[in-house]
């Protein structure tokens, strides 16, 4: 008796579950991070990727947005919520370095949806092909982790791709042509002063 209660009460929470998670991010896709598909072997791979948009760039295929990838839930294919500091800490910690672990970026090219994410600290995840990375200069600071207290607003890319040398430093961002984009509806970390790099 004890045990159909309990499975009355499990099975229907168990499928809201499975709901949950949206149509058009589901299916196969290659399982590899956005720091290793810089390797040109992953060109062409089908992935499904997420984070916060932190950014965009000009590059060859348009503006793209520049996302902090986060792992994503293995049920809702959400990035985690949970954070050392809270939610609000999931964007600082994309953004800056005063975290102790920076996370590897990559850029989503679609010429609908780049202008409307740009810079709002949107919480993404993402499905597409991986193109040719994007090579870009930066400070060698930004790919060491050894920005200063002033110099905590910009970007940390010693998580991403990079080689330095002589006091600057090249970062490679893996370009995902997207095919679907699902905005998670999350106010709480939508930051006040995003710009674009």
């Amino acid at each position: 008796m004890h045990l159909a209660r309990i499975a009355s009460i499990l099975v229907p929470v168990l499928v809201a579950g499975c709901a949950s998670t949206p149509a058009k991010l589901q299916g196969d896709f290659v399982d590899v991070d956005a720091w290793h598909a810089a390797n040109a072997n992953w060109l062409g791979a089908e992935v499904r990727w997420g984070g916060v948009v932190v950014g965009s760039r000009a590059t060859d295929a348009g503006q793209c947005l520049e996302i902090a990838q986060y792992p994503l839930d293995r049920f809702t294919l959400r990035p985690y919520q949970n954070f050392p500091g809270g939610p609000n800490a999931m964007l600082a910690w994309s953004a800056n370095a005063s975290y102790p672990k920076a996370h590897a970026r990559f850029l989503a090219c679609d010429a609908d949806s780049a202008p409307a994410l740009r810079g709002t600290g949107a919480v993404v995840t993402m499905t597409g092909q991986v193109h040719r990375a994007q090579v870009f200069q930066v400070s060698d600071k930004q790919c060491e982790r050894r920005l200063t207290h002033t110099e905590s607003s910009l970007p940390d890319y010693s998580s991403t791709a990079h080689a330095s040398a002589d006091g600057l430093c090249v970062i490679a961002l893996p370009t995902l042509a997207l095919t679907s984009t699902k905005v998670w509806d999350d106010t709480l970390w939508k930051p006040t002063n995003l710009s674009p790099h």
